[in-house]
């Protein structure tokens, strides 16, 4: 399963642009993450066939939410495993403050390791923890 788009949403004056990218390399999508500053620059989506999609948003201080779905119905999200479900963390998302579960709050390198695993195959990586929604 090839990722056929990349997109990244920056937000700029309560304004939102789009940097669209078609099959992009493993190397753009993983730069793109790197970009993620939980600030103006706080969602990236992964586009495959039809209804295959990858989300992860927010950035700066580690605290990135991913997820994956292939029906847009039902959800993989990432979650850190060490990590409270009840406890919750503030993050901007889409120009938006929200609170978010800590134990969907992932590392970088965890996210990392998500997104390569989709990229060569997408499916979520079965060596990360992931919660069915």
């Amino acid at each position: 399963m090839k990722v056929k788009r990349l997109i990244l949403d920056i937000e700029k004056e309560n304004t939102t642009f789009y940097e669209e990218m078609e099959h992009p390399a493993l190397n753009d999508v993983l730069v793109s993450i790197d970009r993620l500053n939980g600030e103006d620059i706080t969602m990236l989506n992964l586009s495959c066939e039809e209804e295959n999609h990858l989300l992860c948003v927010g950035g700066g201080k580690e605290d990135y939410i991913l997820f994956i779905t292939f029906d847009n119905e039902n959800f993989d999200s990432l979650c850190d495993e060490s990590k409270s479900s009840l406890k919750e963390k503030e993050l901007i998302v889409g120009g938006q403050l929200g609170e978010y579960a800590e134990n969907l709050c992932n590392s970088k390198a965890d996210v990392m390791k998500a997104v390569a695993y989709f990229y060569k195959t997408g499916k979520p990586n079965p060596a990360l923890s992931w919660i069915k929604e």
